[in-house]
C-alpha cells in the first residue's frame, strides 16, 4: 500500500489533544459566565504554517483580528449570550 500522507485518525487526534487548552471563565458584573479559550500554542502554530507556506512574510507585523458571529441553540452548553439568547459564538 502507499503511503498517501495523510495521517491516522489517532495521530490527528493526538495532536489536537496536545494543543487543547483549559477556559478561562470570567464572571460579569450581571452574574452572567463567559468562557473564553486562548490558546497560545495553537497560535503560534498557525502563525508558523503561514510563514512555511509563504502566506505570511516572517519580516512583516501583522494585526490579526476576527469577528463571532452567536448561533443561537438550546444545545446542553449554551449559555446566555450578550445579546440575552442561549447560543455559541461561531468563528
Amino acid at each position: 500500500m502507499l503511503n498517501s500522507g495523510v495521517s491516522s485518525q489517532e495521530t490527528v487526534l493526538r495532536g489536537i489533544k496536545e494543543l487543547s487548552c483549559d477556559n478561562i471563565s470570567y464572571t460579569s458584573e450581571s452574574e452572567i459566565s463567559y468562557d473564553f479559550n486562548i490558546n497560545l500554542r495553537l497560535k503560534r502554530l498557525n502563525i508558523k504554517a503561514l510563514i512555511l507556506t509563504k502566506q505570511l512574510e516572517s519580516w512583516h507585523n501583522y494585526d490579526f483580528d476576527y469577528d463571532n458571529q452567536i448561533l443561537a441553540n438550546n444545545k446542553y452548553d449554551a449559555k446566555k449570550t450578550y445579546i440575552n439568547n442561549n447560543g455559541i459564538f461561531q468563528e
